[in-house]
């Protein structure tokens, strides 16, 4: 659990973060913007290549560089050189930096424009300085963030003087001070703010964790692996916190209940049997109360889960059609993220209970069989065949991207996956898995009302 806050005065609390705020002054003597080594290029070559290229080709901007310095920068010229095998040139930098920096980057660039206007002739073409201060104060902008919520974090727990001490060692007793301020462009300080900014919200929301915080935790865990891969090893915190919690939550369910461990496996396995055993006797359908009709929000709600699914229905089908070439194919990124994010926004609309009644309805089918009628022992079968196909074609669809991950070759180039070349792999792996959604559904409306409850039961408690 998260301590309480230390109750303070405003005046004190002022005090706190002015101390912080003039280490933050002092130390912009230190600030060196510019672009130096091959790393830094690599994370900066994203941003430039996506906000005036249009693309992910770093052909230019390696060569830009290079032809800067060749001496300081031959290290990228195999990036340079190198072609995959879908045409891009290799870059192991990750564009988790490159996001966090675009807000500066692009008042850089309205920058450059308005002066322009004004007879500056400084170039527009994302390496001239003010270009470059953007980045560099970007970095040290997210990194010095960071060290201000790892301080708010250590208030939680210590006294003033505690945690000042520690953030003024992390600050200039590590090599925090030299990827803030003397190789800004790097991705560490942005990674800093992200690591701080993922256990910051991870603390406050640990009590009682509600849909919109989780999906919160999930963003910012995903910016954190974005700008650094390593980061991934934090989300190990709250998996290993949330496996205590279940333990512990388990150890009270079992001194609280008559049933030994024995018990309970012999009853889900119970269960578990019943959705092998055929009944030819389906239960009558239970009778519904009246429902009021639904209010504006709630259908303003389902218009916006409706449209962000048909986009992110959208964006599966497109590679299906051959549209998964060239820049279509961040245009289709855009287009799934999009469509999941606005579908989870819909959820702000529909509340909780409107969320619950919107999954009751889209599920209403599969809960019965026309008319009441019993399943009969051939559409039994029929339906258990379609769950199997569902199951069978999940898996082979997890064959090209695994094939994929681990046959690619040094030099980009992707293997090929039983006769197929990458364009195809990229068609069957979309096609199987609509198909697989669709085998499940029709397998589950096959099986009707009775089997649904049985799976059902398998999960209550």
């Amino acid at each position: 659990m998260v301590r309480e806050r230390l109750t303070q005065p405003r005046r004190r609390r002022f005090g706190e973060w002015g101390v912080l705020l003039l280490l933050a002054l002092v130390s912009l003597v230190l600030f060196t913007p510019r672009i130096y080594g091959a790393d830094e290029i690599k994370y900066f070559a994203p941003l430039r290549s996506f906000y005036f290229d249009g693309d992910f080709h770093y052909e230019n901007e390696y060569a830009y560089f290079i032809e800067r310095d060749p001496v300081a920068h031959a290290g990228l010229v195999p990036y340079r050189d190198t072609v995959t095998s879908t045409g891009y040139r290799l870059n192991d930098g990750t564009i988790g930096a490159a996001l966090l920096w675009s807000p500066f980057y692009i008042a850089a660039d309205v920058y450059v424009v308005v002066t322009g206007w004004f007879g500056s002739e400084v170039p527009r073409d994302g390496y001239s300085s003010p270009y470059i201060w953007a980045v560099c104060l970007g970095s040290m902008f997210w990194g010095t963030g960071g060290l201000f919520l790892t301080y708010r974090l250590c208030r939680e727990y210590a006294d003033t003087a505690s945690s000042t001490a520690a953030i003024v060692g992390i600050w200039f007793a590590t090599p925090v001070v030299f990827y803030l301020y003397i190789t800004p462009p790097m991705g560490h300080a942005n990674s800093l703010f992200a690591v701080s900014l993922f256990v910051f919200i991870w603390l406050h929301t640990r009590d009682e964790r509600q849909m919109w915080e989780w999906i919160v935790l999930g963003a910012s865990a995903g910016l954190m692996v974005l700008v650094r891969e390593l980061n991934g090893v934090f989300l190990l915190a709250p998996f290993v916190d949330e496996l205590f919690e279940a333990w512990d939550a388990y150890r009270v369910a079992r001194v609280e209940s008559a049933l030994d461990s024995r018990g309970l496996i012999t009853a889900w396995w119970g269960r578990f049997k019943q959705l092998f055993h055929y009944e030819g006797v389906s239960s009558a359908p239970e009778p519904e109360a009246p429902k009021p009709p639904p209010t504006l929000r709630y259908r303003l709600g389902l218009g916006v889960f409706i449209f962000g699914n048909l986009l992110a229905v959208t964006g599966m089908l497109l590679p299906a059609f051959g549209f998964a070439n060239g820049r279509m194919v961040g245009v289709i990124a855009v287009i799934l993220v999009a469509g999941e994010i606005i579908s989870w926004s819909s959820i702000v609309l529909l509340g909780k209970e409107g969320f619950k009644e919107l999954k009751t309805r889209l599920f209403s089918v599969l809960k019965r069989t026309p008319s009441g009628e019993p399943v009969s022992l051939r559409r039994h079968r029929v339906g258990g065949s379609l769950l199997a196909l569902h199951v069978a074609a999940q898996f082979l669809a997890l064959v090209f991207p695994i094939a994929a991950h681990f046959g690619t070759a040094a030099d980009g180039t992707f293997p090929t996956v039983l006769g197929l070349h990458r364009p195809e792999q990229l068609n069957w792996f979309v096609g199987l898995l609509v198909a697989s959604e669709a085998l499940f559904f029709a397998g589950v409306y096959t099986l009707g009302a009775d089997w649904w409850g049985r799976f059902r039961a398998l999960f209550r408690s």
